[in-house]
């Protein structure tokens, strides 16, 4: 085989008239390209919720979402989000096309609220008035970098409304450092592990 990315291969052998069971090999090849990474949601002011009788927290639900929005495998692993929050993706972590990675403050309580297992758990808190996000690679080269803000023209429904700020496209294309790359969520609460809205383009 001669392969120039990260690629997985599903096989099984035919016996007898029989099938093996499936089996899956996977050629790890260190990320080069990271152009089809994007940054597609993130909620930094969750409003506050109620469980039962208990107020909670609205930084527990924080969380910001990844999807490789290419045809390719990419091998996210080693990849550091050190900036407004802190998370180092673990080795050899791929990320299949038109997958999400989602991480969030509080997993466990991410869980409760959306019922879905979080990818990662980041140390701190996203600013409530805005601030730099920063996701570098092993070698510290910038792969994605914006400044965001809760003040027009950016979505202000985002700033506690109990929306998040999701990406205008369903594959962005554009600055995430320019308000016109976000819009408010379609779903109050977010969309996490999902595109914001299927009419989207």
């Amino acid at each position: 085989l001669s392969l120039n990315v990260s690629t997985r291969i599903m096989t099984r052998v035919l016996s007898d008239g029989t099938w093996s069971s499936l089996k899956e090999v996977i050629f790890l090849k260190q990320q080069q390209d990271f152009k089809d990474l994007k940054v597609t949601e993130l909620h930094y002011h969750p409003a506050d919720f109620t469980t039962g009788t208990e107020l909670i927290d609205g930084k527990d639900l924080e969380f910001i979402e990844f999807k490789n929005t290419g045809k390719e495998i990419i091998n996210i692993g080693g990849l550091v989000l050190d900036s407004a929050v802190h998370y180092q993706f673990p080795a050899n972590k791929l990320l299949f096309p038109e997958e999400f990675y989602v991480i969030v403050s509080k997993p466990s309580k991410f869980y409760n609220y959306y019922g879905m297992t979080a990818s990662g758990n980041f140390k701190g808190n996203f600013s409530n008035s805005g601030e730099e996000v920063l996701l570098v690679d092993s070698k510290n080269k910038k792969v994605i970098n914006f400044i965001y803000d809760d003040n027009l023209p950016w979505p202000t429904e985002a700033d506690g409304g109990g929306f998040s700020l999701a990406a205008r496209e369903k594959n962005p294309a554009g600055d995430p450092s320019d308000s016109n790359y976000w819009i408010a969520s379609w779903n109050k609460d977010g969309n996490p592990f999902a595109d914001n809205n299927l009419f989207d383009t």
